[in-house]
């Protein structure tokens, strides 16, 4: 089944995303936009990808495997490097 994120996208910012989805508000900084999609892990990957240009507004389960994600990556770098968290 599909599903929809809402999504803020910057400026300027995530171009595959916008062809992918419509936009439902333009802010001055930023769009809002509803994109399609099937799997949550594939496109947490995909949002992930973009760093702080792309925030997920809904819905959770897609907003918790970014974050998941990001945490996750963030951990490695950390051992990785032999930093303390």
């Amino acid at each position: 089944p599909v599903s929809i994120a809402r999504l803020r996208i910057s400026a300027g910012r995530a171009v595959p995303l916008h062809r992918q989805g419509s936009v439902v508000e333009e802010e001055p900084d930023a769009a809002l936009l509803d994109v399609p999609y099937d799997d949550v892990e594939q496109m947490a990957s995909v949002v992930s990808g973009f760093g702080p240009a792309v925030q997920v507004i809904a819905p959770d389960e897609l907003r918790d495997a970014v974050v998941r994600r990001l945490r996750g990556t963030l951990e490695s770098l950390a051992a990785g490097s032999g930093a303390a968290s």
